[in-house]
C-alpha cells in the first residue's frame, strides 16, 4: 500500500476523561477524490475500555469464555421455526473453554439468562 494512500482522520470526539480524540485511518484507493461518504463511530464503552487499558495496561482483559453468538434474524427465525426475532444463536462452542463446560452447541438458541429475556448476541455476551 502507498504511503499515501492511509491518510490519517480525526474523528470528531469530545472531551472524554482527558482523551480529546481518537484517530481513526481511511483507506483511499483514489488521490483525488478521497474516502468520500466513509466515516467511523465508535461506541462510548468501546473508547471507556480503550481510556482503562491506556491508562492501565496491567489491567485484566474481558473474561473469555470460548463461544461464538450471533444475532437472531427474521431468517434464521424462519428456519428454526420460531415467530421471535430476540435472542442469539450460538455459532461456534471452543473445546476445552469454559463455555464447553456447559450444556451449549452450536445451533442452541440463547433467548434469556437468569430470567432476563436477551435482545442480541451483544446484550447475552454481557450478561453472561
Amino acid at each position: 500500500m502507498h504511503p499515501s494512500a492511509l491518510a490519517l482522520r480525526r474523528s470528531h470526539a469530545r472531551l472524554f476523561r482527558g482523551i480529546v480524540e481518537i484517530d481513526t485511518a481511511l483507506y483511499s484507493n483514489n488521490r483525488v477524490e478521497g474516502s468520500i461518504g466513509l466515516g467511523f463511530a465508535m461506541p462510548s464503552n468501546d473508547a471507556s475500555f480503550i481510556y482503562s487499558k491506556l491508562i492501565n495496561p496491567a489491567a485484566d482483559l474481558p473474561n473469555w469464555i470460548g463461544l461464538h453468538l450471533q444475532d437472531m434474524s427474521a431468517p434464521i427465525a424462519i428456519a428454526f421455526r420460531r415467530a421471535n426475532v430476540s435472542g442469539a444463536i450460538v455459532t461456534h462452542v471452543y473445546p476445552d473453554s469454559p463455555a464447553s463446560h456447559a450444556p451449549l452447541r452450536a445451533s442452541d438458541i440463547i433467548t434469556s439468562v437468569d430470567g432476563q429475556a436477551m435482545t442480541d448476541a451483544r446484550a447475552t455476551l454481557r450478561v453472561i
